[in-house]
């Protein structure tokens, strides 16, 4: 199960990269007042899936951590919090399909999800570190 939690730590590097592309590509969609095409689906859907793996990655990890008595269980809990909340926010995305604000609100929804990310990385006690800063 290290291994598993190694994977879930790698990954969020990953899981920033195709949020990073997907920003990139729905804020061009909306600066160009165009309509949302394929690529912009594709990178909404490929970020919520992204997301998602990283999310069983990390419940499937507490619950194997559950018993241990190192007195992270707090800090835990509240990257789980977080994250459970931007993975409902990178699934939102979709929500709008075929509307005049489809673009737009993929992309803010985008943004949060990757607000929550960053912030459910530095709630644990290295996560400055993780994300190299400090």
């Amino acid at each position: 199960m290290e291994m598993l939690f190694v994977i879930h730590s790698h990954m969020r590097w990953l899981v920033l990269l195709v949020a990073a592309v997907a920003l990139v590509v729905t804020a061009r969609t909306w600066i160009a007042k165009k309509t949302p095409g394929k690529i912009d689906g594709l990178a909404t859907r490929l970020h919520a899936i992204m997301l998602t793996l990283q999310f069983l990655t990390g419940i499937i990890t507490l619950v194997n951590r559950w018993g241990l008595d190192d007195g992270l269980l707090r800090y835990r809990m509240e990257h789980t919090t977080l994250m459970l909340v931007a993975l409902t926010m990178s699934h939102l995305t979709g929500r709008w399909r075929g509307t005049p604000v489809a673009t737009r609100n993929a992309f803010l929804m985008v943004v949060g999800s990757v607000i929550l990310v960053l912030l459910a990385i530095l709630v644990l006690p290295q996560g400055a570190a993780r994300l190299g800063l400090g």
